[in-house]
């Protein structure tokens, strides 16, 4: 995915659009509202129809499970990432942590 392609996926709104063909419904901890707001967009291949990328620290993962938790499994496997150790919704998020954010 190009840079632009990424930037286009800062808001959760268009992050939450990506998830269109994500094979989890929404009781699942890892569904796609749940997805979206942890920071991923769902970019899946052939070999990896679940396959989810990092708006902020650009992370791939995959072999998602249904009693995984995005916010647990981002910041487990990026621990550098801004946005994971917020843990918050971008809608929580105050002007410092937003500009912390955007300058990573």
């Amino acid at each position: 995915m190009s840079r632009q392609q990424c930037d286009e996926m800062y808001t959760e709104a268009n992050r939450l659009k990506s998830f269109q063909n994500w094979p989890f419904g929404e009781d699942a901890k890892c569904s796609a509202v749940k997805m979206a707001e942890a920071g991923f967009f769902h970019c899946p291949t052939d070999i990896e129809p679940d396959l989810v990328q990092c708006y902020v620290c650009f992370k791939e993962l995959d072999g998602w499970q249904l009693d995984d938790e995005p916010w647990e499994e981002h910041y487990s496997h990026s621990k550098v990432c801004l946005f994971a150790q917020l843990r918050k919704p971008q809608k929580d998020l105050n002007f410092e942590e937003i500009h912390k954010i955007e300058a990573a």
